[in-house]
């Protein structure tokens, strides 16, 4: 579970540089960031998938009527 927590906590403060530019505060955890953020008001579009070794074309999305 302690590698799962970790994955998370990653993941939240990545999401929260991307969107608000600033770190995160130190002390939250994973969940509590992902909280404010979701309190803060509509969250921008985010795509987790960018990566220097993926071309657009490479990648497969669902159908927008899929979600």
């Amino acid at each position: 579970m302690v590698s799962r927590d970790r994955a998370l906590d990653v993941e939240a403060r990545d999401l929260w540089r991307t969107i608000r530019q600033d770190s995160p505060p130190p002390h939250l955890t994973g969940s509590e960031i992902l909280a404010l953020l979701v309190a803060s008001g509509p969250v921008p579009t985010y795509d987790r998938l960018a990566s220097p070794f993926l071309r657009p074309a490479q990648i497969v999305r669902p159908s927008p009527s899929a979600t």
